[in-house]
């Protein structure tokens, strides 16, 4: 079949509506192309192919039309398109179904899916079709033309290196271009995602940075208050000391006679005595007179000066 396309191909005539039902194979096994109704040549002028059949008017069977051929513009269908028909036959020859199942689909969705839909890996619905016989077909069935095999011909080489069990051309593709794939297809998805990913390392960025500060403003406030405390410890210390001090030199004997300073004070620290000479005692003598000039000691409640001489 192929090399039959291939015949027509290199006389310059595109199919433009290859399926099944357009094959005939005679009872010798020879097939025949059947149905060119709606073929044009290879090199026809755009302009006059444009007159006959309008952009956008989609000319052949939908379920077996290229991704190029579902737009409807006739100027960018060539020979790759009837590769890609053939691709489907041989993907429905093999599997009993169709890559893409449009049945029952407005012609707007239907053209989408073969535009944008992958067809399901002939690896996934049989083990026998793994390796390089779903390598081929999905070569033929590429969206893009440019990877799609360029002739008929080399669509028929392959298949019958691979049954010669000879090295085929075509290869896997890369997991780059499956992923680049991926992403265009769904790229609002993959924007929306980034668009998260990207929001939720800010977010724990600033939550970092703002956690970090909370902890050497916290760190700071701890160091001020043991400080503070430290000061507070010192402060009573030496006041506590202090005052021990005090109380120690108000306690201790003999006192100066001619110091009202030191007598008032240690007129604080204890009873409050005053003899007629103006000297001040803490402790009440035998007798009760004052040792200086025996006289009598009589007590005093406020602080009084000593009286002049």
């Amino acid at each position: 079949v192929c090399e039959a396309v291939h015949h027509a191909h290199q006389r310059g005539i595109i199919h433009r509506d290859l399926k099944p039902g357009n094959i005939l194979v005679t009872p010798a096994g020879q097939p025949k192309i059947l149905d060119f109704g709606v073929a044009r040549a290879a090199n026809a002028d755009a302009l006059l192919t444009t007159m006959r059949t309008n952009i956008g008017q989609l000319i052949g069977t939908l379920a077996y039309m290229s991704p190029e051929q579902v737009i409807g513009n006739p100027a960018e269908i060539d020979v790759r398109s009837d590769v890609y028909s053939l691709g489907v036959i041989l993907y429905e020859l093999l599997t009993g179904r169709l890559p893409h199942d449009v049945s029952g689909r407005s012609v707007a969705e239907a053209a989408r899916i073969i535009r944008e839909d992958l067809p399901g890996k002939l690896g996934h619905l049989s083990r026998d079709f793994r390796g390089e016989v779903n390598t081929i077909v999905h070569k033929a069935m590429e969206k893009e033309p440019s990877r799609r095999y360029q002739s008929a011909l080399d669509f028929a080489e392959d298949i019958r290196r691979h049954l010669a069990g000879k090295p085929i051309h075509a290869r896997q593709d890369s997991a780059l271009y499956v992923l680049r794939k991926q992403i265009r297809r769904y790229r609002w998805a993959v924007v929306g995602a980034s668009v998260f990913v990207f929001g939720l390392i800010a977010f724990s960025i600033h939550a970092n940075v703002t956690a970090r500060n909370e902890r050497h403003l916290a760190a700071e406030a701890t160091a001020a208050r043991t400080d503070a405390i430290a000061e507070r410890d010192h402060a009573r210390a030496t006041s506590t000391k202090l005052a021990e001090g005090l109380r120690l030199r108000l306690a201790t004997p003999p006192w100066p006679k001619t110091c009202f300073g030191v007598r008032t004070l240690r007129m604080l620290a204890g009873p409050r005595r005053v003899g007629p000479c103006g000297n001040f005692t803490m402790s009440l003598p035998p007798g009760g007179l004052c040792k200086d000039c025996k006289g009598l000691l009589r007590p005093v409640s406020r602080l009084t000066a000593p009286a002049q001489r």
